[in-house]
């Protein structure tokens, strides 16, 4: 089982924002956060994920009725 992150989410989300908006480099952010890159890859790609989701989000849900009211 996994253990406990120290980060909060809207903590992790802040160190994936100023990945993105920093000439920093990725190892950099990693070091001055006291993480691991792997780490911070995972809350990217979730980070980027749920961002993704969310922008579906009303295509999807329209989609799911359309698809309840034929069947």
């Amino acid at each position: 089982m996994g253990t406990k992150s120290k980060f909060a989410a809207h903590e992790k989300a802040e160190i994936v924002l100023q990945s993105l908006k920093s000439p920093d480099s990725i190892s950099e952010i990693c070091r001055k956060n006291n993480i691991a890159p792997i780490t911070f890859s995972r809350w990217k790609r979730n980070y980027l994920m749920a961002g993704l989701e969310a922008m579906k989000g009303a295509q999807s849900v329209k989609r799911d009725e359309i698809k309840e009211e034929n069947d």
